[in-house]
């Protein structure tokens, strides 16, 4: 199986990847980071962001009016293994202490030779100089998984959790919060106690936030609107092509595409700002974390079955079979073990994901190579949503600080392939015509030809010149009828009726005693009206009309011009319907007289959001009516 495996994925790499499309992904990575890495920074050069250095951020130039909020990261001290309250620095100083960068886990620091652990406890410690005493400051306290007590100078500001040097009685949790603080001096220390056991990363994994506090208020506020706003958005699009699935069941990629923008506007609540748990603060933190994840884990494989859907040609059903095994076995390993046992498969996931991702780049580029609809745009789009997945993975492990962009590229992934949809649906919609157009056109050889032809023969026995008249009236009529082009969507209002002539002159040859014709057509008549408009009611009007009676009758056939609007009447004086019946016929269950009513009616209300209109009576005939816009064609 797996050598079978590794066959057609060698076999699959070496016919699909022509040397330009590995270059092509070169090119769009370079470019992705490169800009990533210059607006980066353009904002911190243009708003020159101060750094702790050994323990001391000085802030004695920054001004929170003017100069809006700080971060407090750089380098902080830091001591390992020790819960330090901030008197016992006074009275009793430590001997040891380390620098350690802001925001980081504490898994990537050493202690001697090697690295630290994830589980442990710390205190960390940063000194703050201002330029004067402020009045209303606040601290931003936005992301502390593991269990964190906080202090200014030596007054307990925040906790979160239990910290403790014993795991069975620290607790962690989750308790975003902003604090309003009173400093007594322009300068003050800030202490940070953090435990971690049951988590996989200890440590700051987010820096303060230092500021005035209605700016730190409203800034917040802020990026809370902006999440709740790609919740809505994104949900509204989800809730949209669910409906579309719905009533439309063989477009499974409507359904995938509605279940990435659940799955998306759901992890909006769980990034960012949090608002989920802000929402609901009971939830416990285990179910928040095992949320995010498995965001993560299913949002992928349904992502490679949009792909599957989209490019079944192009897709390998084996690539859809692993990473649909693959999202499986990890969202398994998200539910049912602890986030530190999960966190030790954490790597290969982001390893397998990535793998998943190149081969489907690789797809979409083989794609745009066999020259698919909507290719392009759904190779960039998707390139570019790698090119930022990559860069937020690489600055959450703290190897790149381009800053983080993933709200961004959600809106504009959801808003490129919402574009791709409605092309798609489009597409959908004009293939549906056509294949109605098809269908009209197919029904001249089962029933149509094979008497005409035989009642010419019958004719030629007796005269030849009107045998040849015949003839002429069947070229005619399979001229036009052929000659309606599958995407044509219009064609000249005097070929349909050239059509429909034609048509009846075959049939008054055949039923001559049972059938009279009569035409009111306004000669001044010039537009251009759908194919096959016309023609359908009138054979329904001759077979099911008149022909069933025994002496015959008359078809009539009306088109008039007023007021920018094309009125078509064709109407018998035959059997008629009752209602039953013709609701039968407009629902589409009466199956073998109105097939060419329903078509028309159809493609009328597709094409002008109109219905036509239908009067019958049972024994006194039917009349049908079509009143459409005028659209002026060319004599």
């Amino acid at each position: 199986m797996l050598s079978r495996l590794r066959h057609n994925s060698s076999t699959f790499l070496r016919k699909s990847i022509p040397f330009f499309i590995v270059f092509t992904e070169i090119v769009i990575v370079f470019i992705g980071f490169s800009l990533l890495t210059f607006l980066n920074k353009q904002s911190s050069h243009s708003s020159k962001l101060p750094q702790a250095i050994n323990g001391v951020l000085d802030l004695s130039d920054w001004n929170f009016q003017t100069d809006g909020t700080v971060k407090l990261q750089g380098h902080w001290k830091f001591y390992w293994n020790k819960l330090l309250d901030p008197w016992q620095f006074t009275v009793y100083p430590p001997q040891k202490e380390q620098i350690a960068p802001v925001p980081a886990i504490w898994k990537n620091l050493k202690s001697g030779r090697h690295f630290l652990p994830d589980e442990g406890y710390a205190t960390y410690r940063l000194l703050v100089k201002l330029n004067s005493l402020p009045q209303n400051l606040a601290l931003n306290v936005k992301f502390f998984i593991s269990s964190c007590k906080i202090w200014l100078d030596n007054e307990k500001i925040y906790e979160s959790g239990i910290v403790s040097t014993d795991p069975e009685k620290a607790k962690g949790c989750f308790n975003p919060e902003i604090i309003l603080i009173h400093p007594q001096e322009n300068q003050f220390y800030i202490t940070v106690q953090i435990s971690n056991y049951r988590f996989a990363n200890g440590g700051f994994i987010t820096g303060l936030e230092l500021g005035d506090a209605l700016t730190v208020i409203n800034q917040k506020n802020t990026r809370s609107f902006k999440d709740l706003f790609l919740f809505g958005s994104i949900m509204i699009m989800g809730l949209y092509h669910l409906t579309l699935f719905v009533l439309r069941r063989k477009e499974y990629y409507t359904l995938y595409f509605s279940i990435l923008c659940f799955l998306l506007s759901l992890r909006t609540l769980l990034m960012g700002e949090m608002l989920l748990y802000s929402f609901f603060p009971a939830i416990p933190l285990s179910v928040f974390l095992k949320l995010s994840q498995s965001t993560l884990s299913i949002g992928l494989t349904v992502f490679v079955m949009y792909v599957h859907s989209f490019f079944p040609e192009d897709t390998p059903i084996w690539f859809v079979r692993l990473s649909q095994a693959s999202g499986i076995l990890f969202t398994a390993l998200i539910i049912l073990t602890s986030d530190k046992v999960f966190s030790s498969f954490l790597l290969p996931f982001q390893i397998s994901s990535m793998l998943i991702i190149v081969l489907l780049l690789i797809i979409l580029a083989k794609s745009v190579y066999q020259k698919r609809d909507t290719s392009l745009v759904f190779f960039f789009a998707t390139s570019l949503g790698a090119v930022i997945i990559i860069n937020d993975t690489l600055n959450g492990y703290g190897l790149i600080s381009t800053g983080f962009y993933i709200p961004v590229a959600q809106f504009l992934f959801i808003f490129v392939q919402s574009f791709i949809l409605f092309r798609k649906l489009m597409k959908s919609e004009e293939q549906l015509l056509k294949s109605e157009l098809r269908m009209l056109q197919a029904q001249i050889k089962p029933h149509f030809l094979f008497n005409a032809l035989n009642t010419i023969i019958s004719v030629c026995r007796v005269s030849s010149e009107k045998a040849i008249e015949l003839l002429l009236y069947l070229s005619d009529y399979l001229r036009c009828g052929f000659s309606f082009k599958n995407d044509e969507e219009f064609v000249n209002f005097e070929t349909e009726i050239l059509h429909v002539k034609s048509y009846l002159a075959l049939e008054n040859a055949r039923f001559s005693d049972k059938l009279k014709v009569v035409f009111d057509i306004d000669e001044s008549i010039d537009c251009k009206v759908p194919p096959y408009i016309i023609q359908p009611l009138v054979e329904n009007a001759v077979r099911h009309g008149i022909l069933p009676l025994k002496n015959g009758g008359t078809v009539k056939l009306s088109a008039k011009q007023k007021n920018n609007q094309l009125s078509i009447v064709v109407e018998d004086d035959g059997v008629g319907m009752s209602e039953q019946k013709l609701a039968a016929i407009l629902n589409g269950t009466e199956k073998k007289s109105g097939i060419g009513l329903t078509n028309v009616r159809n493609r009328i209300k597709r094409i002008y959001k109109r219905e036509i209109e239908i009067k019958s009576e049972i024994n006194k005939g039917t009349a049908i009516s079509i009143n459409i816009p005028l659209i002026k064609g060319a004599r």
